[in-house]
């Protein structure tokens, strides 16, 4: 808890900061602006505490209004990171020696405008999910396996901002793909929901015919472990955190969400679950886990092959290069160690700021062969 208020304080200083740049910026450049300043500056205060002040009522009460007052300041956390860009790029542009006084009044509005226009392309991006296709080739793998398709998927992140509406499309799409089986890497809910039954209700129709498994993320101690868990358990699901389950002779182990980074806690758990005597190393098996962190106990335990989330690949550029310098080559895509295979997906949903701008959503369908 303390550690979440030191956060939220030190987001908001940011935040407040961040909004009194766009005040000094927006007098300096547009006369609208600056003819109506102190409207402006109370307008810009207002919205630089609105995620703050919606974060707090979201939790506190759950309705309508609440709801789409979140959502609202989401979407404009997203905006003020593309304003803050295009307001750095204008003052750099306005201090070239070769600009002149037309293109230092032009250029602000453009950026701003691009600004505006990246954002709105980002919420329409984040709606389109994409399905990636991959073949996968595994030792040893049981000719009952030969030609099945499991499809993986993770941060779907259902709440405030993917609502249920969001869970039956998702759910729908999942039963156009028809999988063999479906692996779920954590964060399904996304926290400060109640009532999470309303989004695994849809998913009580996805039903391959040999299961739908899921790990838990960080997301899922937000909304409350047992009560994720009651709620996910209710939508047919079957939690893999710290099992070993035999399907047809693939090996299927869950590493429930230990720590958001690199972390000896979460190597000491991974160890502990693939040192376990239900473990064989010999048998083929299908890791699922939410950070893509403790890879090399993975490869040396002879794991064949380990799906996670949590990244998002950034979601918004820049952050890819943060997410990068954090998991390094495991922070996106197609990875391996030795014979073991990995994927980190960018996932179904978001977090915070509802844009994507340079990832995608998407969904992983593997075709599993023998090798």
């Amino acid at each position: 808890m303390k550690s979440f208020v030191i956060f939220i304080v030190i987001m908001q200083a940011l935040l407040v900061l961040v909004h009194y740049t766009f005040f000094r910026f927006g007098v300096d450049n547009f006369s609208i602006l600056a003819k109506y300043k102190y409207t402006f500056g109370i307008v810009l205060f207002a919205l630089s505490i609105s995620f703050s002040l919606s974060m707090f009522l979201v939790r506190s009460f759950e309705n309508a209004f609440t709801a789409n007052f979140y959502y609202l300041a989401c979407v404009w956390m997203g905006t003020v990171f593309w304003l803050f860009i295009a307001v750095i790029l204008a003052v750099i542009f306005q201090s070239l020696p070769l600009s002149n006084s037309l293109t230092k009044i032009i250029i602000p509005k453009i950026f701003i405008l691009l600004a505006f226009a990246t954002s709105i392309y980002g919420l329409y991006n984040a709606h389109k999910t994409d399905v990636v296709k991959s073949d996968l080739y595994i030792d040893n793998l049981p000719s009952a396996w030969e030609g099945r398709r499991a499809l993986f998927i993770a941060d779907t992140h259902y709440g405030n901002i993917h609502t249920a509406k969001q869970a039956r499309t998702d759910s729908e799409e999942i039963n156009a793909i028809n999988p063999d089986i479906l692996f779920v890497s954590g964060d399904f809910f996304d926290g400060p929901k109640r009532n999470l039954f309303q989004f695994t209700e849809f998913y009580k129709n996805v039903n391959p015919k040999l299961g739908k498994y899921l790990a838990s993320g960080n997301h899922e101690t937000y909304a409350g472990l047992p009560q994720s868990i009651e709620a996910l358990e209710d939508g047919g699901f079957i939690i893999a955190d710290e099992k070993n389950i035999n399907i047809e002779g693939v090996q299927i182990i869950g590493i429930p969400y230990v720590t958001s980074t690199k972390n000896p806690l979460d190597e000491e758990k991974t160890k502990q679950l693939l040192d376990a005597k239900v473990y064989d190393k010999n048998i083929p098996s299908i890791l699922i886990k939410h950070v893509p962190v403790s890879t090399q106990i993975m490869a040396d335990a002879n794991v064949s092959f380990a799906f996670f989330g949590h990244t998002h690949k950034g979601q918004m550029w820049p952050i890819v290069y943060i997410e990068k310098s954090l998991f390094g080559k495991h922070f996106y895509g197609f990875t391996d160690i030795g014979n073991t295979k990995f994927y980190t997906t960018s996932g179904v949903g978001s977090w915070g700021p509802p844009q994507r701008i340079g990832s995608d959503s998407e969904m992983l369908l593997v075709t599993f062969h023998t090798k």
